[in-house]
């Protein structure tokens, strides 16, 4: 499903020290 492969491509970037403010 795209929604939960491009979630979970943002999270790893979040781990990563990538920060989303929502």
């Amino acid at each position: 499903d795209f929604l939960e492969d491009l979630w979970d491509r943002i999270q790893s970037l979040s781990n990563n020290g990538w920060k989303v403010d929502s």
